[in-house]
């Protein structure tokens, strides 16, 4: 880990996320033009996309691990956007009866 991330002041911290992140956002840009992908890709899309496909194969601690968030609650409302697969196999047994 590198030891900015571990640095103690919020605003030098904070700016070199938006930096990194940026730059992340510009590549991805690049990819999905290259990719001829109809959404616009940036981490945000890559975050929900990531926690849409690990919602039910990672425990609720690890993702809390992952996603840093000091509060398990948190993690829980975070997940709650993306698990549908109860939902969805139960509409499933009603329309396949």
């Amino acid at each position: 880990m590198s030891p900015l991330l571990e640095e103690e002041d919020p605003i030098v911290f904070k700016k070199y996320l938006k930096v990194h992140i940026a730059r992340i956002n510009k590549a991805l840009k690049t990819i999905g033009d290259t990719l001829e992908i109809p959404i616009k890709l940036t981490m945000h899309v890559a975050r929900h996309s990531f926690a849409t496909i690990s919602g039910d194969k990672i425990p609720i601690q690890r993702l809390q691990e992952l996603y840093r968030h000091s509060n398990i609650t948190t993690t829980i409302n975070y997940m709650n956007q993306f698990l549908n697969k109860g939902s969805d196999e139960a509409l499933d047994q009603v329309l396949d009866y």
